[in-house]
């Protein structure tokens, strides 16, 4: 589901979300409520025009009326900390070996902000 759910200022202008899915169809919920739902295409994203608000933005993916995948975006709060998660746990030790890391920007909850 694309974009991230972070848009200050921008409340109560609408915001195309994208969900891309395999199932037949998918419903999307904004803090709770209802937004819509349509069938799923093979070749095209499910998209929708969400009037923001800030919170929880939930994709729900079913088949024959069955949920199979949920997927949320969230609202966050400002920058606090910067997480730093390595490629792997071992290294070689040996001066040549080189460690990946993804860099995360977070907020005071642990969740990852996006811009």
């Amino acid at each position: 589901m694309i974009p991230h759910w972070n848009w200050a200022g921008s409340e109560g202008k609408p915001i195309k979300v994208m969900v891309l899915t395999n199932a037949e169809q998918v419903a999307l919920f904004l803090n709770g409520k209802p937004v819509g739902e349509q069938l799923s295409d093979k070749y095209q994203m499910a998209t929708f025009e969400v009037t923001y608000e800030p919170g929880i933005l939930e994709a729900r993916a079913r088949n024959g009326g069955k949920e199979v995948a949920r997927f949320d975006v969230e609202t966050t709060g400002a920058p606090t900390a910067i997480r730093l998660i390595p490629d792997r746990v071992n290294m070689a030790g040996d001066g040549q070996d080189a460690q990946p890391f993804t860099v995360e920007i977070v907020d005071a909850e642990g969740r990852v902000v996006p811009w």
